[in-house]
């Protein structure tokens, strides 16, 4: 599993990739719209490489959380309504600061 902060550089000690994963996945699905683009101008990201050819990357951009899930049939992208996601990446911010 492979995670990074490309903007800042940022590392993620094991139990913060076990928050940002249960954070992920505590996501009402209701709070999951799908979007064309994400913007090129993000803050923060982690990328999870999950199996042969499939990642999903959560990416801040100050505002907004994006997912982009990839996989051998293309991409999807989504933003996440979910306060809590943001918090985390504010504070992981914040303390590069």
């Amino acid at each position: 599993m492979d995670n990074h902060y490309d903007n800042v550089g940022v590392e993620l000690t094991q139990d913060e990739i076990n928050q940002v994963l249960d954070l992920y996945n505590s996501v009402p699905e209701e709070r999951i719209s799908e979007v064309k683009q994400v913007p090129s101008d993000l803050k923060a990201g982690i990328t999870f490489d999950l199996k042969k050819e499939t990642e999903i990357r959560i990416q801040y951009d100050g505002e907004k959380i994006y997912k982009t899930y990839s996989d051998k049939k293309g991409q999807k992208k989504y933003v996440i309504d979910y306060p809590e996601l943001n918090t985390f990446f504010d504070n992981k911010l914040e303390e590069k600061n």
